[in-house]
């Protein structure tokens, strides 16, 4: 009986035995759209102004990605490599594997020119207070090298690369740096002078004639400070005075000791 005839339901073995035939006839197996591995090249047409030759629509990712794998989103296209996820790659920027290159940097020929981050890169370790910068006083490959002056902006009233520069006011000096970068200055405080003698820091913020007697080291008598215009003295009982010259009855300050002409 004719297996194509009008009302007739084909078996099972009728259905492959045709499949089979059919695979002898191509010289392969036809892909199925149920999915299917290809055991082959997969060539598409060439992309036009039209649309592409190939297409990815948008979706959700896989729960658990396989390496090979290659899905796109919303946010850009992905792939699996190497156990780790690619991606995403949209609007210029490539977001590369999570996992640490150690002593190198991966390097990207065909991003032109537009961002890569990296959030595992690492670099082999290296002796301290060193930078990673071009040869000093030029261009060329960058290298670790020691910073030297010309790596710093000039200096400036304004902030340049977070070094500043400030006129001292008058009378001040600078005390130190602020979180800000600013330099921060003021007027000296009598406790900031150093080598002076004892007890001198004492008069020159209080000025009393206690502490200056207390700073003195080669001072007679004792009492207030006494100075030279209308003084008021209070003499002691052991106080002694100069005896005056022969022939002179001025009013200086003497004794009535006896004077012989």
């Amino acid at each position: 009986m004719n297996p194509f005839s009008y009302g007739n339901v084909l078996t099972a073995g009728q259905w492959s035995y045709l499949f089979s035939q059919k695979q002898d006839a191509l010289g392969y197996t036809p892909v199925n759209r149920g999915g299917d591995t290809m055991q082959g090249p997969l060539n598409t047409q060439a992309s036009t102004s039209d649309g592409a030759g190939f297409s990815i629509p948008p979706g959700a990712a896989p729960g658990v990605p396989v390496d090979g794998q290659i899905w796109m989103t919303i946010f850009g296209l992905f792939f699996q490599i190497g156990g780790k996820t690619i991606g995403p790659i949209a609007n210029g920027t490539i977001v590369g594997p999570s996992s640490s290159v150690v002593g190198d940097i991966p390097v990207f020929s065909t991003t032109g020119g537009t961002a890569l981050a990296d959030s595992g890169i690492s670099l082999a370790s290296q002796l301290p207070n060193l930078i990673l910068a071009t040869p000093a006083f030029g261009s060329g490959v960058p290298a670790f090298r020691a910073l030297i002056g010309a790596d710093l902006p000039t200096p400036q009233p304004v902030a340049l690369g977070g070094v500043k520069s400030a006129a001292a006011p008058p009378h001040q000096f600078g005390t130190g740096v602020d979180t800000s970068g600013n330099p921060t200055f003021a007027q000296p405080a009598i406790s900031d002078v150093s080598g002076l003698a004892a007890n001198m820091l004492a008069f020159l913020a209080g000025g009393t004639s206690a502490q200056l007697a207390a700073a003195m080291v080669d001072e007679t008598g004792s009492g207030p400070l006494v100075f030279a215009t209308n003084p008021t003295v209070a003499l002691g009982s052991a106080s002694t005075a100069v005896t005056q010259t022969p022939g002179d009855n001025s009013t200086k300050l003497a004794t009535t000791a006896y004077v012989q002409a």
